[in-house]
């Protein structure tokens, strides 16, 4: 299959597009909401595709960087997601800053938000295509979630970027400052033909389920509504604190710095 087909079908499962619109680390997050819950790519997938900028690479050197997408039998690498959708499902936002990134305002009171509403991930699988440093992977996580009240299982698939720590431990690595020759890498690779498979399976799915399900395409849109005012109202709250707090700190000073000047003057006199 050619290069075209494949991003042909990149674009029309939903990557290409998802690449394009999203920048933050964490918008993966909204993977789990209404018609985003289908498939995504997260931060290291946020610029455009390399194809798009630079001359294409040879065949010969396109092949010979290629590597297969293979499901992980690494027991701490299968560990690291589960202890990650845990955390997710249980709003539990230190541990999921102590795996991977650390997370904005908004970031926490969506996860929170978002946990109101899931029971489980009764299903995490995980397949790995390897970086080049042999060292880190690019895991392609595939997940059903199980809402509270409701037996619907809903598929979803993410791609996380996960390095080795020093001590040997993996950690999901989510900060804006990749290195481009990363961000290059990852983006080819999951526009290969096996990643490629893997996302319109996964749409495939979700479509099916919400096709024949009306039930579950209605909460899904409420629930993304929902979710979104709620999240928008704290925000807006946090930001009215701060501002007030800021205030408050501007009239202390103020009336301090008058106070101090008074007992000056009357010093003087």
């Amino acid at each position: 299959m050619s290069k075209n087909s494949i991003r042909t079908r990149a674009e029309n499962s939903g990557l290409g597009t998802f690449a394009r619109k999203h920048e933050r680390a964490f918008e993966v997050l909204l993977l789990f909401l209404a018609v985003t819950l289908t498939v995504g790519l997260s931060l290291v997938l946020r610029v455009v595709r390399k194809e798009d900028r630079t001359p294409a690479k040879s065949t010969e050197e396109t092949t010979q960087q290629s590597t297969a997408l293979v499901r992980s039998t690494n027991q701490a690498l299968n560990d690291l997601f589960r202890e990650y959708y845990d955390a997710m499902a249980a709003g539990d936002t230190d541990t999921i800053e102590s795996i991977s990134s650390e997370l904005s305002a908004e970031e926490k009171i969506r996860i929170t938000e978002i946990a109101k509403y899931i029971e489980s991930y009764p299903t995490i699988t995980v397949y790995t295509k390897s970086m080049p440093d042999g060292t880190s992977y690019v895991c392609y996580v595939y997940t059903t979630m199980k809402f509270e009240d409701h037996d619907w299982e809903v598929p979803g698939l993410q791609t996380m970027y996960v390095c080795e720590r020093d001590d040997g431990s993996y950690y999901i690595n989510n900060s804006q400052d990749q290195d481009e020759s990363v961000t290059e890498y990852i983006q080819k690779v999951s526009l290969e033909e096996d990643v490629v498979d893997l996302s319109n399976q996964t749409t495939k799915e979700y479509n099916d389920l919400v096709q024949n399900n009306s039930e579950l395409a209605s909460y899904l849109n409420e629930l993304s509504s929902n979710i979104d005012l709620s999240v928008g109202q704290q925000l807006g709250a946090l930001q009215t604190g701060s501002t007030l707090s800021s205030t408050e700190e501007t009239t202390e000073t103020a009336e301090a710095a008058g106070e101090s000047a008074a007992q000056e003057t009357a010093g003087e006199e």
